[in-house]
């Protein structure tokens, strides 16, 4: 009987070891698991050296993104980490600039290896990134930085296509008109003059086809160059070509 006793006892205590190294096994594998994960996170590397001090060329470049007459023209987000911006630069030329984890665009001084005015003014104009924000001047960007930033970024707003009536005069548009767009929320185009004697009905203006308060963004447009300036702007243009502009 004693030595029954014994055997179940020793198989208890068997059993209990196995569970006992089981739970072990099992909190093992967890933590490696979890080291793991952690380790997954840390793996992202910067694609690109990442810039300590914002050098005096970009710093020029900030200047003019925030002085020269440059337009959005379009935006697409492509992902939560990528969006796709054209801008309309100063010499009428169009730019196709990427925001991502590797930041690209299409104008020749990116090609050149600078951080060129058109990727600022999409930093500084439409995200409102900080100016002293160091990811401004980056080439690259970590995934949790897009985020951040495209998170704080306000809503942009398109205008849409010129066609369709007038929602005032239920007269045709055409690009001929003046016209005006709402650049609050829902980018419909309105006769400017229609829109004048709307806004004179009214305690407070409001958009006409969304009733969202109205907002003008719109800059006023560049003063006309005599033949003085336009030379000056031509020495300009030149000499900034011979600085590597």
């Amino acid at each position: 009987m004693n030595n029954f006793k014994r055997k179940v006892d020793e198989i208890t205590s068997d059993c209990d070891n196995e569970k006992d190294a089981q739970t072990s096994r099992k909190k093992k594998v967890a933590k490696n698991e979890r080291r793991k994960g952690k380790a997954d996170e840390r793996k992202e590397t910067r694609l690109a050296t990442y810039k300590h001090v914002c050098n005096k060329y970009t710093r020029l470049r900030m200047e003019r993104a925030m002085t020269e007459y440059m337009y959005l023209i379009d935006c697409k987000e492509i992902n939560l980490t990528k969006r796709e911006y054209m801008i309309l630069g100063p010499a009428g030329s169009v730019y196709t600039i990427i925001i991502s984890n590797i930041l690209s665009c299409s104008c020749p001084d990116f090609r050149k290896g600078f951080q060129c005015k058109h990727i600022l003014f999409v930093f500084l104009k439409a995200l409102k990134v900080d100016s002293n924000s160091k990811l401004i001047y980056q080439k690259a960007l970590l995934t949790d930085e897009l985020k951040s930033i495209f998170n704080r970024s306000p809503r942009i707003i398109l205008r849409k296509p010129i066609d369709g009536k007038c929602p005032i005069c239920l007269e045709l548009m055409n690009k001929k008109e003046k016209l005006v767009w709402c650049q609050s929320r829902c980018g419909n185009n309105i006769h400017e003059k229609c829109f004048n004697l709307w806004k004179q009905r009214k305690p407070e203006v409001t958009c006409v086809y969304c009733q969202t308060e109205w907002k003008d963004l719109t800059l006023p447009p560049p003063p006309p160059l005599n033949a003085v300036q336009l030379q000056q702007e031509f020495e300009l243009a030149f000499k900034r070509s011979l600085q590597i502009f």
